[in-house]
């Protein structure tokens, strides 16, 4: 089985302008969201309320400026695509938990050679792989493959290209 959470993002634009000082002005924005699929879950996992608030309270993120919370979570066969469930220009995230942990092992593959591709043309795939903690990134890296197989790998403020 795999658990699938839908989001809803939204952002404060009433933040931008505020100095600090008092209430901090509301003027809310949907902004989309975000699909996560965590795989190779047992029924029970799936129907685990602990489990199922641990996940959110990682994934959701409350602040002035901008927040992230969790719609709905369903569990569905591993077999199930998961196309069904985000809009097509959308990627899903990928989460992994760590056995016996609440940690959360995130990824994110970004295909560019749809018409949806945004990235230069030299470009074939991105991945991005973080730890989700709290709502925050962790650990996050971003590696690049061009269409003749260089690896741009960038950790933090470093880029190292590798060829493979």
């Amino acid at each position: 089985m795999k658990l699938i959470i839908q989001t809803q993002m939204s952002e404060n634009y009433g933040s931008h302008d505020w100095d600090g000082i008092g209430e901090c002005p509301q003027y809310w924005k949907m902004k989309g969201g975000n699909t996560y699929v965590i795989p190779n879950l047992s029924a029970e996992q799936c129907n685990d309320l602990k489990l199922i608030d641990d996940v959110k309270s990682h994934i959701e993120s409350y602040d002035n400026g901008f927040e992230e919370y969790v719609l709905e979570h369903l569990s569905v066969d591993d077999s199930v695509l998961t196309s069904g469930y985000h809009e097509e220009w959308e990627q899903p995230i990928l989460v992994i938990l760590e056995e016996g942990t609440n940690i959360m092992y995130c990824q994110i593959i970004t295909e560019n050679g749809s018409e949806y591709g945004y990235m230069k043309e030299h470009i074939k795939h991105k991945r991005e792989t973080y730890r989700l903690v709290l709502g925050n990134k962790v650990d996050q890296s971003i590696t690049y493959v061009t269409v003749n197989n260089e690896v741009l790998d960038w950790r933090g403020d470093v880029c190292h290209t590798l060829k493979i």
